[in-house]
This record gives structure tokens, sequence and C-alpha cells, in this order.
């Protein structure tokens, strides 16, 4: 299993209420299968005069000991804070249409295709129609609304940080492969 910290902030159809929820999310490493989806803290925030005067109410889930989980379940962090600098120049990732691609010189091969990626990442197919239809209706600009933010491996697997960012939504999720599929792959590009 590999472990995420999920935030998420529904909308409740009203300007004067919000509602911000956090969870651990247990995937299969293999197959991005839901495992368990923990609630360790849910807020909902009221503002009751219209004033911008916010009243919050939380729900903290005190039988969740996030320390002793983290180690019972011996979970190491890969993704160090803010994701900076653990690219490797010479991989050049992205997210298109057809999923996640990998570039090395000027050959470009699908590391994973959009349905390997929906388990792993639901919003996958929908964020990039989005993107699609907006580079149809404006073909001089070009919209980067999924991205590939980050990727680190060891030497079983290597996992990809992924992101789509329209307005003021942001999605991110992590995708996993086997690291001698992903090494395969890149000798198959460089030769």
């Amino acid at each position: 299993y590999y472990y995420t910290i999920k935030a998420v902030q529904y909308p409740t159809g009203n300007y004067y209420r919000r509602i911000d929820s956090t969870f651990v999310v247990e995937r299969e490493l293999t197959t991005g299968k839901l495992n368990a989806k923990i609630c360790i803290r849910a807020t909902t925030y009221i503002d009751k005069s219209t004033e911008r005067e916010w009243v919050k109410q939380e729900y903290v889930n005190e039988t969740f000991d996030y320390a002793n989980f983290l180690l019972n379940k011996k979970i190491k962090y890969l993704y160090p804070e803010w994701f900076q600098n653990i690219n490797d120049p010479s991989i050049q990732l992205d997210m298109l249409y057809e999923g996640l691609i990998v570039q090395l010189k000027n050959y470009k091969v699908v590391l994973m295709d959009a349905d390997d990626i929906e388990p792993y990442a639901p919003w996958i197919n929908e964020s990039l129609e989005l993107e699609r239809s907006y580079e149809q209706k404006y073909p001089k600009e070009k919209f980067n609304f999924v991205t590939v933010e980050a990727f680190v491996s060891d030497d079983k697997y290597t996992f990809f940080m992924i992101k789509s960012e329209f307005d003021v939504e942001i999605l991110r999720s992590v995708l996993v492969m086997e690291t001698n599929r992903f090494k395969l792959l890149q000798v198959e590009i460089e030769e």
C-alpha cells in the first residue's frame, strides 16, 4: 500500500458556508484501488451574519493517532515539502490526453494511459477533456490544466505526483508504477 493525505474543500452552493475535510487514504500500490479512507478532521465554516464573521464547527477524529499510524505502517515520506528539486532534468514528463507521457530526446512514449490512471485519479478524464475542449476552442493558446509536479523512485516503485488546476479547483493524485518498468521504458526510448 501507499498512503496520501487528501484535503477536500466541498462546494456547498452557498457563499456563506464551506466545508473542509482531511483524510488519510490507503491505496494498493499496483492498482491504485482504494483500501481505506480515514477522516481525521472535518470543519464547517458559516458566516451567519453575512458580514464575514465566520463561525467554525469542527469534528476531530479523536480515535485516530496519526503518529502511531505512521509508525505502525512503517510509512516513509517520498516527497519533500513543495516538491522542489526532485525532477531528473533529463526526463521530461507531461500529462496529455493520451495519459502520462515521458519524453527523452525526440521520442515520446505513454507510461500510463488515461484509463490506467483513473483508479489513482478519478478526476483525470474530466480534467483532460476540459483541457482539450479549451484547446479546441482557442487553438492559438496552450492550456496546461493537468501537469506532472514531481516524481521519485525507490528500488521497487516510481511515484508520480500529478495535479489538475482549473479556476480555484486544485486536485492532486499520486500515480504508481514498478521502477523496473519505468527504467525499461526509458531504455527503449534511448535506443
